[in-house]
């Protein structure tokens, strides 16, 4: 059974776009396409909300006198895929100062390397892209403060046999059902990734919303939702609306969604690795799975920049 979007001209298909789903609820019964999506993928930029409440759980039990120094902002944007705009950049190199880096020490500091911001090309032209501008700079300039604040080495803090990765992973044996004997990848900006089913996925996201802690940064990047991703970005366009859901997408494809009021979980792979589909796709999940109003799917959408599909909507269907 074909779930996703077909786009179709004149009553005749001419695309389609497979996407696959699946959502827990509280009592851990799941749903999804295809009685339950089978693929596998790297969790990638999904697992940053993970990663940052792992390492909040470390700096609380190793240095607990540091938690009311750092703002909750600063922990949200070692959450995001920021686009490198002036608040993303600020909460930045606030985690550089703190770990008393220069702006120049940062750009060999931080291994995530430099692109330039995402977002328009008017900024583009009066901007020099630097380290800071990288969508994973707020994650990676966590991580150098946090080796500063535990007298750790800054050195390799990117690699699977630090000691704050191995937090990372003692901070998920602990809360999630996932086990070190999973497959481990490297993410594109050098941090490791777990590369699961999305079943299991879909577990571990699930888990770690249950938690206080998971909860608790869920509810931060709700309060903080630009920072999550940046203006017109489905992220923080979606975090912005009057709705109890807050979501974390990453390269690929891949979407997590968490709904803060009936603590069900979400996950959305688009299979083409298509993230405006995805993000379209997971709009009208919502309303099918009854997130949002049905209303609100029609009069609204987070897809403020919705230029591809804006003139061919009417001959799309979602198929579930």
């Amino acid at each position: 059974m074909f779930s996703g979007i077909l786009k179709t001209r004149q009553g005749h298909v001419e695309a389609q776009k497979p996407i696959e789903w699946g959502k827990i609820d509280l009592q851990g019964n799941i749903m999804g396409s295809h009685d339950f999506p089978t693929i596998s993928t790297y969790l990638r930029s999904t697992f940053k909300p993970v990663q940052s409440t792992a390492l909040f759980h470390t700096l609380a039990q190793k240095a607990p006198e540091h938690l009311l120094e750092i703002p909750t902002e600063a922990w949200v944007i070692a959450c995001s895929s920021h686009s490198g705009e002036a608040l993303h950049q600020e909460w930045v190199n606030w985690w550089l100062r703190d770990a008393k880096l220069s702006r120049e020490d940062a750009e060999h500091g931080l291994v995530c390397g430099v692109h330039p911001p995402l977002y328009g090309a008017l900024e583009l032209l009066q901007v020099v892209p630097s380290v800071v501008h990288h969508n994973c700079s707020g994650q990676h300039a966590m991580m150098l403060a946090l080796c500063k604040r535990l007298n750790l080495p800054m050195s390799n803090y990117h690699l699977p046999e630090h000691p704050l990765f191995q937090d990372v992973l003692a901070f998920m044996h602990l809360h999630t059902p996932i086990q070190a004997t999973h497959v481990w990848g490297t993410d594109g900006c050098r941090l490791p990734t777990p590369y699961l089913s999305l079943e299991d996925a879909l577990c571990l996201m699930h888990s770690f919303a249950q938690g206080t802690l998971g909860n608790m940064m869920l509810k931060w990047m709700k309060t903080h939702p630009y920072l999550v991703a940046g203006s017109h970005r489905f992220d923080t366009v979606l975090g912005q609306m009057p709705l109890p859901i807050i979501s974390k997408g990453g390269a690929e494809g891949l979407l997590v969604l968490w709904h803060l009021e009936t603590r069900e979980t979400l996950i959305i792979k688009s299979l083409a690795g298509d993230p405006a589909a995805r993000d379209l796709f997971a709009w009208h999940l919502l309303a099918h799975l009854g997130w949002i109003a049905p209303e609100t799917a029609l009069h609204e959408s987070p897809l403020v920049d919705s230029s591809l599909f804006s003139s061919i909507q009417s001959d799309l269907q979602f198929l579930f």
